[in-house]
């Protein structure tokens, strides 16, 4: 299914569960976060820990987005490896 991705004790089902679980999770904790906190929120914070940066909660999205992009794109070059050429 993964093609011939090879790790010692994983097989790709179990990777590919591992995965989506992930996925799930981030996206998960991110729906509870965002009824949970206020419209802006610290998004830096400096070395004595006090934030010096605020940000839109639009922020919470970036991970889970991120984490579908890289999970697409190694999907599909695990999948069509000779269509990409790196």
């Amino acid at each position: 299914m993964l093609g011939d991705i090879v790790i010692p004790g994983f097989d790709s089902a179990q990777m590919l569960t591992y995965a989506l679980v992930g996925l799930v999770g981030l996206f998960g904790i991110a729906i509870h976060a965002w009824s949970t906190l206020p419209d802006t929120i610290p998004v830096h914070f400096g070395f004595d820990g006090q934030a010096n940066g605020w940000g839109s909660k639009k922020v919470l999205w970036l991970l889970p987005i991120v984490g579908l992009a890289i999970y697409g794109l190694l999907t599909f070059i695990s999948r069509y490896p000779k269509h990409i050429n790196l």
